[in-house]
């Protein structure tokens, strides 16, 4: 019988060894970082950039270290990301940039009719994967949020992003299959879409695999069949409705547009407050008037940024306060007179 020459019945005696793998990191207890292993078989987290805590288990505001500039409005979204909202004469991923001109508009929501639309350029770099948030109000139950095809006549590969019933339905088809993917699936507990209230909706995609998030509740997820996974998209990217002459896909129950309003896009982590200067044609936009950015809600000129069911006022320089309504040259000369 064959005896392994290097097997423990034949070591005599060792000092200070231990199993390769046997050490206090191979549970892997850090969840958002790197584990260090210490001198005395312990361990240690070092945290990525925006987790604390002794596993990194706690996610640190993405704003608590104001990364935008010229005294930007800081916003701090899902997974850790933030945007800066720009006041007037600054531009920029951080505000950083002057600019000679008044700031952009975000702040301003659009208004949606049923045959409403707005015409971007097609999903950039779709291929293999992407990424798509929606803040959202519908005031009816069925709508096209989003359209994307491949051909005019309505051949090849598209995703859509629908409500049916009250439901959304993340659908997309890759040349081999489509994928419908609903909330409704695994949230049949959950109430559908509240009309008049404000929404967020997440959709990605990578290769053939699909994923869709409402309220940032929990993630329902797709495959679409074959075994293509690449997604060929060739025509522009319509939000709230589609031109009349389109045809849409067959299978897309809903061909009907958005009755209702959207505050925010986000494209592949790019965030679109002012919509309207990504897009390349519109039909019947309005802006929108309402809750949460009531008129008037935000005194002295200050502009209200809505942020889906709540909101900041940015104020102009010289009054601050939730709603803009203290003057800083008042609070300066009260305290010089105590």
């Amino acid at each position: 019988m064959y005896q392994d020459p290097y097997s423990r019945s034949r070591v005599l005696k060792a000092v200070d060894t231990s199993e390769c793998n046997d050490d206090s990191c191979s549970s892997m207890p850090c969840l958002n970082g790197a584990c260090i292993v210490t001198d005395n078989q312990g361990y240690s987290c070092k945290c990525s950039a925006s987790f604390s805590g002794r596993h990194c288990e706690i996610q640190l505001d993405p704003c608590a270290s104001e990364p935008c500039s010229y005294g930007a409005t800081c916003i701090s979204l899902p997974e850790s990301r933030f945007s800066c909202l720009c006041p007037s004469g600054s531009a920029g991923e951080y505000c950083e940039l002057e600019t000679s001109e008044g700031g952009d508009e975000s702040g301003i929501v659009l208004d949606f009719k049923c045959d409403s639309y707005v015409e971007f350029p097609t999903l950039p770099n779709a291929a293999h994967s992407l990424r798509v948030e929606i803040w959202f109000m519908t005031r009816s139950l069925n709508g096209l949020l989003l359209y994307n095809g491949q051909k005019p006549n309505g051949v090849g590969d598209f995703l859509a992003l629908t409500l049916l019933n009250g439901f959304l339905h993340f659908t997309y088809n890759l040349g081999s299959g489509t994928a419908n993917i609903a909330h409704l699936e695994v949230l049949r507990s959950h109430q559908p879409i509240r009309l008049g209230a404000w929404h967020s909706v997440k959709i990605s995609r990578l290769k053939n695999r699909g994923m869709l998030q409402v309220d940032n509740g929990e993630i329902v997820r797709g495959q679409s069949k074959g075994a293509l996974s690449e997604l060929n998209l060739g025509q522009p990217l319509y939000i709230g409705g589609v031109p009349e002459f389109l045809p849409l896909k067959y299978s897309l129950v809903v061909q009907v547009g958005l009755d209702g309003a959207v505050q925010r896009m986000v494209v592949n982590d790019e965030v679109w407050d002012d919509i309207l200067s990504f897009s390349t044609g519109q039909r019947n936009i309005e802006h929108y008037i309402g809750p949460p950015c009531s008129p008037g809600i935000c005194k002295n000129n200050g502009r209200c940024i809505p942020l889906l069911d709540d909101y900041k006022c940015q104020c102009v320089d010289g009054y601050t306060g939730k709603w803009c309504n203290k003057s800083e040259f008042y609070k300066k000369h009260k305290e010089t007179f105590k």
